[in-house]
């Protein structure tokens, strides 16, 4: 049996912990998620090998969902999909054109029948529409995912949405527990099970507008008749993104556009008038976006969840460049972190463990964010000690800092501050109370700095070329002659993490 979780001021104990809990666990992984969290829940993004990337994806995913319970939209951007809105709308963990009454489009399979079977064929995928009304031990076969591309999510049987036996009940089968199936080696935690209620989870793997999504989160209904929270559009807390760099220049726009304002704008079409908006529908009260009339011409604004944030999951490359993104949009990532998965947790057999809780819940984390905030202090010493250190990055001769912006000196002060709730020791004060002195306030320190220095400029830095340097004209000329050898006893390039090395033992 395993031991309760230690306080949220023990690091090292919470990382065994969970390392014991959860064979797939990556410390580092979690400590840089775990580290966003509570500077204020700020972008990341993780950088690590080519061939590991959607495994460090669902790792991210993984933690989101089991230790912080947070519901969370995984997206792989797409180059062929041209049309913004398509991707706008991958990121709705319920797309606001998705409707259960919908027929589902013949899968392949099904168009290759002969005529007979085909009239056979399409009276079952009409009655799917009606699958999620009935009971999940009565539903048909499962049917093959749509093969045009569609933002519309489409409408599957229960016995296809990964969903595991019911839990012991003697009710009938509509209002038994549906708990969702544990994959790779993370349970999903299932809320209480109330009367009159299910959970259900929403469709994975889909394809909305040709971009691959994959949803993690549960829906709570009232009954399996009652399906209009389907028809809510829902937006998660967290969106874990790979393979932005491929996606087309308008797709990256429409992002930046959504993390600067804190909303996604939606064309409206000729059918949304019948759509259910949020404020409509959800007879359990949970609301997570607010339908408005964009002040664009013909578009709706769907406001984000307080605290929503993103993780964009891309090649580590050779440590010289940035990430291949535009700069309007990797300044907006607060945090990068490299990640290196252990072969033998990757192939490691999943924990059967189920839980119903977050390990880790969002009212410790608000705690945690407070005391940031309002707790901690940077002296006037360790502030012009910061300064220097931008200031030495931003005009180092190797470096193109031009990204070190008034944006990154704010992230850097709060960084700093997070730095020093979550590996400072002791970080919890105790309750006072009224009328007694405050709790005793936590002062940064040198280390603190230096400990987050990297995550924060890493990926807003890149290695300048010999040419491109200052006394570059020493090298080579101006003007290049043809045949003319390569200049011989020029040094390699630095890496920007032994620059920045350079930087903290030199200031």
């Amino acid at each position: 049996m395993l031991s309760p979780r230690p306080p949220l001021s023990d690091l090292q104990g919470l990382l065994a912990h969970f390392s014991a809990k959860y064979e797939s666990f990556d410390a580092a992984l979690f400590t840089a998620i775990f580290t966003c969290l509570v500077a204020g829940e700020r972008n990341l993004i993780l950088r690590t090998y080519e061939e590991d990337i959607t495994k460090v994806t669902i790792a991210a995913v993984n933690i989101l969902v089991t230790i912080f319970g947070l519901p969370t939209q995984r997206v792989q951007a797409r180059s062929k999909v041209r049309d913004p809105s398509l991707f706008l709308r991958s990121l709705f963990l319920v797309s606001p054109s998705a409707t259960p009454s919908e027929p589902a489009r013949p899968s392949l399979h099904t168009r290759r029948t002969s005529n007979a079977k085909q009239s056979t064929k399409k009276s079952k995928s009409s009655s799917t529409t009606r699958n999620y009304q009935e009971d999940p031990q009565s539903s048909g076969s499962s049917s093959s995912p749509p093969t045009q591309p569609s933002f519309v999510l489409p409408a599957r049987p229960l016995r296809n949405l990964h969903l595991l036996q019911p839990s012991q009940s003697d009710g009938d089968a509509s209002t038994r527990t549906l708990r969702p199936q544990s994959r790779h080696g993370f349970p999903i935690p299932a809320p209480p099970h109330t009367p009159d209620s299910v959970i259900t989870e929403l469709p994975r793997n889909l394809s909305v507008g040709g971009i691959s999504v994959e949803s993690h989160t549960r829906l709570r209904s009232p009954t399996l008749r009652n399906n209009s929270l389907w028809r809510v559009p829902r937006l998660p807390h967290a969106l874990v993104l790979s393979r932005l760099e491929r996606a087309p220049f308008g797709t990256q726009c429409a992002l930046s556009e959504v993390m600067r304002t804190r909303r996604i704008v939606l064309p409206d079409d000729s059918d949304s008038d019948d759509e259910v908006r949020p404020s409509q529908a959800g007879s359990d009260g949970e609301q997570t976006g607010e339908g408005k009339k964009s002040p664009f011409k013909g578009g709706t604004a769907w406001n984000l969840p307080a605290g929503f944030f993103v993780i964009y999951v891309c090649d580590l490359g050779n440590g010289q460049e940035r990430p291949s993104i535009p700069s309007f949009l990797l300044d907006s990532f607060a945090f990068n972190a490299r990640i290196m998965l252990d072969p033998s947790a990757l192939s490691s057999p999943p924990w059967p463990l189920r839980i119903s809780t977050p390990q880790i819940t969002l009212d410790e984390l608000d705690g945690l964010r407070t005391l940031a905030v309002q707790q901690t202090h940077i002296s006037i010493h360790l502030q012009r000690y910061i300064t220097n250190l931008l200031t030495a990055a931003r005009h180092h001769p190797s470096l193109r800092g031009s990204l070190i912006s008034a944006r990154c000196v704010g992230d850097m002060d709060d960084f700093v501050r997070a730095s020093r709730v979550v590996f400072g020791p002791s970080f919890i004060p105790s309750r006072t109370p009224a009328g007694e002195e405050k709790p005793q306030t936590l002062d940064c320190s040198e280390k603190d700095a230096a400990r987050v220095m990297a995550g924060v400029l890493g990926h807003r830095l890149s290695v300048r070329r010999h040419i491109d340097g200052l006394l570059g004209s020493m090298i080579r000329t101006a003007v290049t002659v043809d045949g003319q050898p390569e200049p011989r006893n020029v040094p390699p390039r630095e890496t920007v993490n032994s620059t920045l090395a350079q930087i903290l033992s030199q200031v």
